[in-house]
């Protein structure tokens, strides 16, 4: 074989592993967000029902040191269809599955809020690391834990479809709380 041959075979190699590699890492980050719907309809987001965001952020335990519930901040901020902006709370989840399996470890973070409108809803994260950062009063304490403060998407949400009288049917309304 020619050193040219070689050459050629080399770089389509190369070409092979890098594309390879490209792909793997758009594969991983496209998992880093889990959007899912209440339990009985996982993959339907409805209004009033509740709705979870899991993601890949950094691996620990109940018992670490930094302490998972201290020492991160976790706060998604979701805007709805007419602008509004609702901003909750994130919390630890262990491996995502805690109150089955009984993990007290892992690297899920979860938010759940209720969507009260119908239509295209984007979510900003913020995600920030530091001493006591997630009692500080500073939203911006702490400092910036890079692979997911800042990431957003969006997500549809569609009309309930409970009927009756439960709370979320389409035809009820829910008081303000207060």
């Amino acid at each position: 074989m020619s050193t040219r041959q070689e050459n050629i075979i080399t770089k389509l190699l190369m070409t092979v592993a890098l594309t390879a590699i490209l792909w793997a890492g758009s594969i991983t980050s496209l998992r880093a967000v889990e959007i899912r719907g209440a339990e009985d309809n996982s993959d339907v987001l409805m209004r009033w029902h509740r709705v979870s965001l899991t993601f890949d952020g950094p691996a620990t335990s109940e018992t670490a040191d930094p302490n998972p519930y201290f020492n991160y901040r976790l706060e998604v901020t979701f805007k709805g269809p007419s602008g509004q902006d609702m901003t909750v709370p994130g919390f630890f989840a262990a491996d995502g599955n805690a109150g089955r399996t009984g993990a007290d470890s892992g690297n899920k973070w979860r938010a759940c809020f209720s969507p009260d409108e119908v239509g295209s809803w984007t979510w900003k994260l913020s995600f920030r690391q530091g001493k006591d950062v997630a009692i500080a009063k500073d939203p911006k304490a702490g400092k910036s834990w890079k692979p997911l403060d800042g990431q957003s998407g969006t997500f549809h949400v569609i009309e309930s479809d409970k009927t009756g009288r439960d709370v979320r049917s389409p035809g009820r309304s829910c008081p303000p709380f207060g």
